[in-house]
Order: structure tokens, then sequence, then C-alpha cells
């Protein structure tokens, strides 16, 4: 079944700071940008600017876990799930969207960076020099939404094979580190002395 992504999600664009975001020792809010998350290990808490919490201002705007984060500016438009108990905004570069019941954000998020769906992002994006996805485009896309064990077999499986790409990295890593020292050993034991 295909259903329009406003349909079983919420979503919203990051906050629109007015002036640029100036990190403020021991703030209470951290204000996340696509380059504070990684695809393997998620959000990384630590490298999140940290601003002054004003009472009333973001309330509206907090993340909650479960968010799916979706970058609107660039070419590639990579989504990630908000996996961490932070108290956090998205910068503006970011789209919020928050899965409704019927879809899981692993799930959601394991779509949108589906081939298939980027280049339906793509598609749509406006601006030739930096393309960017309005809040409308990505309300109106398509997305495909099988019953919620399905999704959930489709995200068990995502996760084994970014797991299985972690493993043969590590793999390659140590089978060079072994090649190197057995031909450095080789090399080192018929390397005979030169007389003086």
């Amino acid at each position: 079944m295909k259903k329009r992504l406003a349909e079983i999600a919420e979503i919203r664009v990051g906050y629109p700071f007015r002036t640029a975001v100036k990190p403020v020792d021991g703030g209470a809010l951290a204000v996340v940008q696509m380059k504070d998350v990684d695809d393997s290990a998620g959000l990384i808490p630590e490298a999140c600017l940290r601003i002054k919490d004003e009472p009333g201002r973001y309330e509206k705007h907090l993340l909650q876990v479960g968010d799916v984060l979706l970058q609107s500016r660039g070419s590639k438009f990579p989504s990630v799930v908000f996996d961490k108990p932070l108290h956090a905004v998205a910068a503006l570069g970011l789209i919020v969207v928050r899965p409704g019941s019927e879809v899981l954000p692993a799930y959601l998020s394991w779509l949108l960076n589906q081939p298939r769906m980027r280049e339906a992002l793509r598609a749509v994006a406006q601006g030739t020099y930096i393309p960017f996805l309005s809040k409308a485009e990505v309300e109106g896309l398509n997305v495909s939404l099988p019953p919620l064990e399905t999704q959930q077999r489709v995200v068990q499986l995502d996760v084994l094979r970014r797991r299985e790409r972690v493993l043969q990295a590590e793999l390659v890593k140590l089978t060079d580190q072994y090649s190197d020292a057995v031909v450095w050993k080789a090399i080192a034991s018929n390397t005979r002395k030169i007389p003086s």
C-alpha cells in the first residue's frame, strides 16, 4: 500500500534561527545538524552545538526519540533516526518527520535512504546551485507502507547488512595488517649486514 508521507507522519522544518547559532558553554539545548549524525553510530551528542535554553521559545520544536531527520539541502538528502534522549532542536537544514503509529521510524529512514526514493527527492528538489526540499514536497512524497511486521523484518535485515559492512571493513584492515607484518618480517630476516 502507498500513502502520502503527510498521511502517516507529522512533518516540520528545523528551527529557523534568525542569526548564526553561537554556542554557549554549558548550554542546556543541543542544536542537531546533519554533521552530528553518523550512519552507523547514529546521533553523536558530543558533536552538537549547545545554546542557552529559553523557556517558551523552543518547546514545540523539541526533538523526540524516533523522529526521522531528513537533510533538506544538497543532492543526497540522507535521513537518520534521532535515537538518543537529548534535549535538542533540529537546525534549519533538516526536515523533522515524526512517524505515526502505522510506520516504524527505522523503516521510514531506511526507505528514505533507498536509491529510488532519493531519485524521487532529487526530482522534486528546487534550486540549481544547491538543491533544496520544501516541506510541501516532502509531505507529498508517496511511500510504500507494508504491515508493521514486514517493516520490522526490513529493519532487522538492514541492521544485519550494516553490521556485515562494518565487519568486512575490519576484516580488510586486519588482513592488510597481517600481510604487511609477514612481508616486513620476511624482508627483515633476509637482510644481511653489509661489512664495513
